[in-house]
C-alpha cells in the first residue's frame, strides 16, 4: 500500500477510524445528508480490515440486488483503487463478488428482494466473514429483516464481527430506522453532512452549486436530503404539498404535452373510482389534469357495474373535448390496478384502446416517490377547484385529489402501524392510488424514497 491514509479519510472520521481499528465496537452506524463521504469511508474501513486479518472476509448487502453494481460494488471497487491494490483484487461482476488472488480472500454483494435469500453463507476454506455492511439500511423492511441477515451471516464464528449500517435519514421521523438507532445504544454512532467535509474537491464545485440552488429554492427539501434531517413532523403523509407552491393556473408559454398516463384505481365496495390524468411535459415536469372521481356513497350515486363505470368514463373523457381539461388519447398509457381487471377488460372491449396493468409495488415506496417528485418541484397540478360528480354534476368546493393530499395521515402517535410507514386504513386515497400508479411509470419503485426526477425521463412522443 504506497498511499498515505491521511489523504484519504476525511478528519471528521479520524476517531471513528481508531475506533474500528481498535475494534472497541461491534455496530457502526453511519447516517447522515448527501456528501457526507460515509460510503466512501465505510469501504476504505472494509478493506483495510481486510488487510489487518487475512483470513477474514466480508459481505455488503443491499435492498435490491439491482442497485450493488452502481453502487456498492462500484464503492469498493474505488477503495481497492486508491489505496494501490488492483493487483491483489480481481472483481466479477457476473457474480457480484472480489477475490483477493494473494490470500484468497472475498467480498460478496447481495440483495434481499425477498425474505427467501436470506439464508447461510459459507465462507472460503479457512476463512470466515468478519465485515458486514448493510448500506442504504432504510431501505430493509425492519430491524428484523437486518437482524436475521446478520445472524446468518455469522452463525458459527464467535470471534470479533463488525457491521456497518449507512444510511440517509428518511424524512419521516416515523421510520423505523430512527428507533432502531436510538436503541443501539452499544454501537458506535456517527453523524454527518458534506459541511463536515473539509476536502471540499472531493465533492465537486457543481456539488456545492445544487445544494445552495435548493437551500434557496425549497428549504425543506434542502435539509432533508443535504442537512440529513428528517422533516416530516406534522402527521400528514404529504405535508410537503402546498397549493401555493403545487398548484398551477396553466402549462408554461411554449409548455407541450408529449405523453399522458391516465391511471384509473377502480372501485372496491364502497370506494370510490378515481382516474387521474398525468402529463409529461416538454419541460420535464409531470401536471395532473382534471381528475375522474366517482364516489358511490354520495347523494344521487349507487354502486355501478364495470361497463356502466366504463360508460361514465368514456362520457367523461369525451366532455373535455373542446377544454383545456382535453388529451390526447392517441398518446395516452391507460393503467390499472391489478384490482381492476374487470373493469380495464370492459375499457378495451367499449373503446378499444390498449390498456395496462400496473406491477404491484410496496405502498410505502411509491409514497415516498410522491413526497420526492413534490419536494423537488417535479410534479404540479392544474388549478381545478370547480370539480363536478361525473354523474349527477353536483359541484364540490374542492379537488378530490387535492382534498386527499391535505388529510390522508399517518395516524395518531401511539399508532404502531406509523412505526414501520404503514398508512392507517379507512382513509380516502383513491385519487392518491391512482397518482401513485400513473408516477410509477417515471420512478424506480426498487429505489424507495431516491428517485430519478422527471426531468431525466425519456419519453418516446
Amino acid at each position: 500500500m504506497l498511499v498515505s491514509l491521511s489523504d484519504l479519510l476525511d478528519p471528521q472520521y479520524n476517531l471513528l477510524h481508531h475506533d474500528i481499528k481498535q475494534e472497541r465496537y461491534r455496530d457502526f452506524l453511519l447516517y447522515g445528508g448527501r456528501g457526507s463521504i460515509k460510503s466512501s469511508f465505510i469501504s476504505l474501513e472494509i478493506i483495510l480490515g481486510l488487510i489487518r486479518d487475512e483470513n477474514a472476509c466480508a459481505v455488503v448487502y443491499r435492498k435490491f440486488l439491482n442497485t450493488v453494481e452502481l453502487t456498492v460494488y462500484e464503492q469498493m471497487q474505488w477503495a481497492v483503487a486508491v489505496l494501490g491494490l488492483e493487483d491483489e483484487w480481481h472483481f466479477v461482476k457476473s457474480t457480484y463478488r472480489a477475490i483477493n488472488q494473494r490470500t484468497g480472500q472475498v467480498i460478496i454483494f447481495k440483495g434481499l428482494d425477498t425474505a427467501g435469500k436470506v439464508k447461510s453463507i459459507k465462507a472460503p476454506k479457512n476463512k470466515y466473514w468478519k465485515f458486514l455492511w448493510f448500506e442504504e439500511a432504510d431501505q430493509f423492511r425492519d430491524a428484523a429483516e437486518l437482524r436475521n441477515v446478520k445472524q446468518s451471516v455469522f452463525r458459527g464464528y464467535n470471534g470479533n464481527t463488525m457491521t456497518f449500517y449507512s444510511w440517509n435519514p428518511p424524512r419521516l421521523l416515523q421510520h423505523w430506522i430512527y428507533e432502531f438507532a436510538n436503541g443501539k445504544t452499544d454501537a458506535r454512532k456517527h453523524f454527518s453532512c458534506y459541511l463536515a467535509v473539509k476536502n471540499k474537491e472531493w465533492l465537486g464545485k457543481t456539488f456545492y452549486e445544487e445544494a445552495e440552488e435548493l437551500k434557496r429554492t425549497n428549504p425543506t427539501a434542502y435539509k432533508h436530503e443535504y442537512l440529513g434531517e428528517g422533516t416530516s413532523t406534522d402527521g400528514l403523509v404529504f405535508g410537503m404539498f402546498r397549493r401555493k407552491t403545487h398548484v398551477i393556473q396553466s402549462l408554461n408559454k411554449g409548455e407541450r404535452i408529449l405523453r399522458t398516463i391516465f391511471a384509473i384505481d377502480p372501485a372496491t365496495e364502497n370506494d370510490a373510482t378515481a382516474g387521474v390524468p398525468v402529463h409529461i411535459t416538454s419541460l420535464g415536469r409531470a401536471v395532473v389534469g382534471k381528475v375522474f372521481y366517482y364516489d358511490p356513497t354520495a347523494s344521487g350515486c349507487s354502486p355501478l357495474a364495470p361497463s356502466a363505470q366504463v360508460s361514465l368514463i368514456n362520457r367523461w373523457l369525451k366532455g373535455l373535448k373542446g377544454t383545456r381539461w382535453a388529451f390526447d388519447l392517441s398518446k395516452t398509457f391507460i393503467i390499472f390496478d391489478p384490482a381492476g381487471a374487470p373493469l380495464r377488460r370492459e375499457m378495451s372491449y367499449q373503446t378499444g384502446l390498449k390498456t395496462q396493468i400496473i406491477k404491484k409495488t410496496a405502498i410505502i415506496e411509491s409514497v415516498w416517490a410522491l413526497q420526492d417528485l413534490w419536494e423537488n418541484g417535479t410534479l404540479y397540478i392544474l388549478e381545478d377547484f370547480n370539480y363536478r360528480c361525473p354523474l349527477t354534476g353536483k359541484p364540490s368546493r374542492l379537488n378530490p385529489l387535492i382534498r386527499e393530499l391535505e388529510t390522508l395521515s399517518w395516524g395518531t402517535d401511539d399508532d404502531r402501524k406509523k412505526k414501520s410507514g404503514v398508512i392507517p386504513e379507512g382513509q380516502k386515497q383513491d385519487c392518491i392510488d391512482a397518482l401513485r400508479y400513473a408516477t410509477h411509470y417515471f420512478t424506480n419503485p426498487q429505489l424507495t424514497h431516491q428517485f430519478e426526477y422527471a426531468q431525466k425521463l425519456i419519453i418516446n412522443g
